[in-house]
């Protein structure tokens, strides 16, 4: 198979490539607006986008083939920017009214789950306080014990006598030290201490409030919720799988939720402009000799010397032929040269109107080109098949027509 057969191959896979991604595409733009979504400006301005896209791309290719550098690169440059505009429309594109319920629920689902943590939070905090209120059971209240503290001073048991409440100045942690002053204080140093347990279990207690009504409050948004709402397989399945792995199942599917949207179109965008373009390219570029059909060949005349333009047109039967490459009669100017489209159309002319094809070397003059370059031309022709194989014919390689007319003179 030639190089020129494989490469269309290459070119028409990408061709059909290309043409299923950009229909997949469509096929889902339309399909959220039958789904009662939306298909406005938006989704056609991304298919505008990749229409043109392509169209600019195939143009990027068409004038570097030319040699036309400074076109091709503003081509390429727009090219680009199009495939940008292209991926970045068609993320938002995908996202009509069923996407937006289907982000809503998403959101609701991540929302529940936090008010979930934050629950099971709130009830291992109630649990550690009322763990810690169970070795303050029957301490009676602050108030309670200070009426005690009130009333400590006096005559009788669980009284602080009068003169050992005056001597150590209200039984002051500095003056119980003095003599008998320990034994008499004793009463209101237990009911001060019973006070500070007074204090510390209303303040677990007061904790232990401010933490269930959190709690209740969660629990009623949690009712109000409805609960889980439905989220697509896909982003579910691999959550189901990240928690296996030991990572917050919720949190994968959230975040694989978003990224489903955004990598498909991702994907198909990509895949649709760079493979229509490279397909549909090759369209327009090069063609075997065969496809040459004869208005071509008569629209290449000007690409001819004179008189073998004239010896080609059939109201003139006989013209002595002129020897190509050597000035006059039309042939080619000195100090021109013929870009390689223009040589590769002058060759395939002389061919279809059958006309004598010089040797190499004078191509190389008709041309006015390096002798290096016109045998590179005619080994890349020859392989993608726009010319006929050449022949070895004494010193030089003659076409092959060209080889059997020398042949019989």
């Amino acid at each position: 198979m030639s190089h020129y057969h494989e490469r269309k191959g290459v070119q028409v896979l990408a061709l059909a490539v290309g043409t299923i991604a950009v229909g997949i595409t469509a096929a889902n733009l339309v399909g959220k607006a039958l789904a009662g979504g939306t298909f406005g400006l938006a989704e056609a301005t991304t298919l505008g986008f990749l229409a043109c896209t392509v169209g600019v791309g195939i143009l990027a290719k068409l004038m570097a083939a030319q040699r036309r550098y400074g076109y091709a690169a503003i081509f390429y440059a727009t090219f680009a920017v199009g495939t940008v505009l292209v991926v970045y429309t068609s993320v938002g594109g995908q996202h009509g009214a069923a996407a937006q319920a289907e982000s809503a629920a998403v959101n609701a689902n991540k929302a529940l789950a936090d008010l979930g943590d934050e629950k099971r939070r709130l009830d291992g905090r109630i649990e550690a306080l009322r763990r810690d209120l169970l070795p303050y059971a029957g301490v009676p209240s602050s108030v309670e014990v200070k009426g005690r503290l009130d009333a400590v001073v006096g005559n009788g048991p669980g009284k602080v006598p009068v003169a050992v409440w005056r001597r150590t100045k209200n039984c002051a942690a500095t003056e119980i030290s003095k003599n008998g002053s320990d034994v008499g204080c004793k009463p209101a140093l237990d009911l001060r201490e019973l006070n500070g347990r007074a204090l510390a279990k209303e303040r677990l207690q007061r904790d232990l409030a401010a933490e269930d009504a959190k709690r209740g409050a969660i629990v009623a948004r949690i009712a109000a919720s409805g609960g889980e709402k439905p989220v697509p397989v896909q982003a579910r399945g691999f959550a189901e799988f990240a928690g296996l792995l030991g990572f917050s199942a919720k949190r994968v599917e959230f975040v694989m939720s978003r990224l489903d949207k955004v990598l498909v179109a991702f994907f198909l965008e990509l895949v649709g402009v760079f493979a229509l373009e490279y397909g549909l390219a090759g369209l327009f570029l090069a063609r075997p000799a065969a496809s040459v059909g004869r208005s071509e060949a008569v629209d290449s005349l000007s690409l001819l010397p004179k008189s073998a333009a004239q010896a080609s047109r059939p109201d003139r039967p006989k013209v002595r032929k002129q020897a190509p490459g050597r000035s006059g009669g039309g042939g080619q100017k000195a100090g021109q040269s013929f870009t390689r489209e223009k040589a590769e159309a002058d060759l395939i002319t002389l061919l279809a109107l059958g006309q004598s094809v010089p040797s190499q070397r004078t191509l190389a003059e008709r041309w006015g080109r390096p002798k290096q370059t016109v045998s590179d031309w005619l080994t890349t022709w020859e392989a993608d098949g726009l010319i006929p194989s050449r022949r070895q014919v004494g010193r030089e390689k003659m076409l092959a027509g060209q080889a059997k007319a020398r042949a019989v003179a």
